[in-house]
């Protein structure tokens, strides 16, 4: 019995673990990248014409008003429904005051 290594297990050579990885690395580059050139060889991207703010300004100034809209509508429900709590409120002391006034003593049955 021999303590010299044996001969390797045949199997790969170092460099093919390497081609491997580096196609693999060259392959995830590429479809990362391909939407971004697809777009400028449309020439959507980069030396394209720029947009045009004009809609978005008219985009941003309906919503503004819309917003506005909703916000008096919020604004007047509320307004409302503080004048319905203060007449409900102005009805329950003439309420409770009829009950003192009859001999209730403030304890609920």
């Amino acid at each position: 019995m021999s303590l010299a290594a044996d001969a390797p297990p045949p199997g790969s050579p170092w460099w093919v673990y390497v081609a491997g990885f580096l196609v693999t690395v060259l392959v995830a580059y590429v479809a990362a990248r391909s939407p971004v050139w697809v777009e400028k060889a449309k020439g959507r991207l980069g030396g394209g014409k720029p947009a045009d703010p004009a809609p978005a300004l008219e985009k941003a100034t309906a919503g503004e008003a819309i917003l506005r809209e909703w916000r008096n509508a919020t604004q007047a429900d509320l307004d409302e429904a503080e004048q319905e709590i203060a007449r409900l409120r102005k009805r329950m002391g003439k309420l409770e005051a009829e009950l003192y006034r009859r001999g209730w003593d403030g304890r609920v049955p």
